[in-house]
C-alpha cells in the first residue's frame, strides 16, 4: 500500500490532480459567469429590440393599449406586465401630433440563477431599455 503511494506521489499524477482541484472552482466560476452575462444580455437585447417595435407601431397613429399588447405579444422569450410597459408622449395633450415624440420605456428585471453569482450582482438584475420616434 505504501509502495503504491510512492509511485503514485512519484509518478506526478497527483500533482496534476491536484492542480487539477485548485483550477476546477475558478473555470467553474468563470463558466457561470459567462453563461450568466449571456442570458442578462440576451433578456435586455430584447427589451431594446421590443421598445423599438413598440415605438414604431405607436407612431404610426395605434393607441397605448395597443402597443402594450403588441410588445407582450412578442415577447416571447420573457414575461412582461403592462407596469413592466411605459409609454410617454412629448405633449401629453396631443399624444399623436405629427412631429411630436413618442417614448417606448420597458423595465424588466432578470433572474440570477447562479448563486456565486448572485452575491456579486444584485438579483434580479434590473434592465431598462427605451426608444423614441417621431410621430408620422
Amino acid at each position: 500500500m505504501i509502495a503504491e503511494l510512492n509511485r503514485f506521489i512519484k509518478s506526478g499524477r497527483g500533482q496534476a490532480m491536484l492542480e487539477f482541484a485548485l483550477v476546477l472552482p475558478i473555470l467553474l466560476f468563470l463558466v457561470m459567469g459567462i453563461i450568466e452575462f449571456g442570458r442578462i444580455f440576451s433578456a435586455y437585447l430584447t427589451i431594446t429590440e421590443l421598445a423599438r417595435e413598440g415605438a414604431r407601431y405607436g407612431v404610426v397613429g395605434n393607441t397605448d393599449a395597443s402597443i402594450k399588447t403588441l410588445i407582450k405579444n412578442r415577447a416571447t422569450a420573457i414575461t412582461l406586465t403592462d407596469g413592466d410597459i411605459t409609454i410617454t408622449p412629448q405633449d401629453p395633450a396631443n399624444p399623436r401630433k405629427r412631429g411630436n415624440s413618442l417614448q417606448v420605456s420597458i423595465d424588466y428585471s432578470v433572474d440570477i440563477v447562479v448563486p456565486l453569482i448572485a452575491e456579486l450582482i444584485p438579483d434580479p438584475f434590473p434592465l431598462t431599455a427605451s426608444c423614441t420616434m417621431r410621430c408620422e
